[in-house]
């Protein structure tokens, strides 16, 4: 074998081993403090939401459930993940019944909960701006907490707790 096939073969291992490496060091980075709310069903009233990670922990799905006389039906659904172009934890959820059809989210995670600047698409493409922080109260409540930006600063729209109902599954995982 000569010398230049045997630096590319090393070039090769090289690239391949680090590939490998980079593949299998799964983790939620700038999507740990995420890790709280993954788990079980967070409740408010007939809906509930659930959360769990996406493929090595690189991006967490959401999906929100209502109850009803026809049973449970799906209403909303989405994703965060941390983009590298943007440096930042971007959301991206659809809807159906709600009257809003997008949901644009810029997330910032902290320790106490989540904090969303949200911008919102109906059918006919008007957006509006929302704050939206999920502030965690415990192991299994958050407050949920919805304001619009006006000329003397956020103005409050909705506010409420969800609470965590655990699955069996969850239980028998150790996650809360």
């Amino acid at each position: 074998m000569n010398k230049r096939a045997g630096i590319r073969i090393v070039f090769a291992l090289l690239l391949c081993s680090g590939t490998a490496v980079a593949d299998e060091a799964p983790g939620p980075g700038p999507l740990a403090p995420f890790e709280a709310l993954i788990g079980g069903q967070w409740t408010l009233g007939d809906g509930y939401q659930v959360l769990e990670w996406g493929v090595g922990q690189r991006s967490v799905i959401a999906r929100s459930y209502q109850r009803g006389a026809g049973g449970t039906r799906l209403v909303s659904e989405g994703i965060w993940f941390f983009h590298p172009g943007k440096q930042t934890v971007v959301g991206y959820f659809t809807a159906v019944g709600m009257g809003i059809a997008l949901f644009e989210y810029q997330t910032t995670p902290s320790t106490a909960g989540l904090e969303s600047e949200i911008v919102t698409w109906d059918e006919q493409g008007r957006e509006s701006r929302y704050v939206e922080r999920w502030l965690l109260q415990g192991e299994d409540r958050y407050l949920w907490q919805l304001m619009a930006p006006g000329e003397d600063g956020l103005k409050p729209v909705s506010e409420s707790v969800f609470t965590r109902e655990k699955s069996g599954a969850d239980a028998a995982e150790g996650r809360p």
